[in-house]
């Protein structure tokens, strides 16, 4: 099991050896969902749906099966994605990729996870994504702050 906002600290050969030894797949990725219906602002939960959308869909794109457990608005758990994948330390640079969003310092400063995920919103939206979570998607956009100040 990986919680994103566990592995800041370790390395990516770390990171490779904890999947390594876990040794049974699907790998179990929990990334956090910090907010909660009537308890955060829609654009802190659009926010968190936005993150939560591009992790599953970079999980996605380095695995040969993958899964996620739906997490709603009202429910603050973390969400759970379920990966299973050969190439394991493909797996462990997306992660720690992730964990980057997720408070972690990234390992060059040319990143920009925010602007990642917003971009990633902008080709689903002008459909040149299909997104492979699109629950989050819809959680996103119903939560989204427009420039008048209204949640879509």
């Amino acid at each position: 099991m990986i919680e994103i906002q566990n592995v800041s600290n370790t390395t990516l050969d770390n990171l490779v050896n904890m999947l390594l030894d876990e040794k049974k797949q699907p790998f179990k990725i929990y990334v956090p969902k910090f907010t909660q219906l009537f308890a955060s602002s829609h654009e802190d939960i659009a926010n968190d749906y936005a993150m939560l959308a591009f992790a599953g869909q970079k999980l996605n794109e380095v695995a040969d099966e993958f899964s996620y457990y739906y997490v709603p608005p009202s429910d603050h758990d973390s969400v759970l994605f379920e990966v299973k994948a050969k190439d394991i330390r493909r797996l462990a640079e997306v992660i720690l990729f992730i964990s980057t969003g997720y408070n972690n310092e990234a390992e060059n400063e040319e990143t920009d996870y925010s602007g990642e995920v917003y971009d990633f919103i902008e080709k689903v939206e002008k459909r040149k994504i299909n997104p492979i979570c699109p629950d989050f998607i819809e959680d996103y956009q119903d939560h989204v702050v427009t420039d008048e100040g209204n949640n879509e």
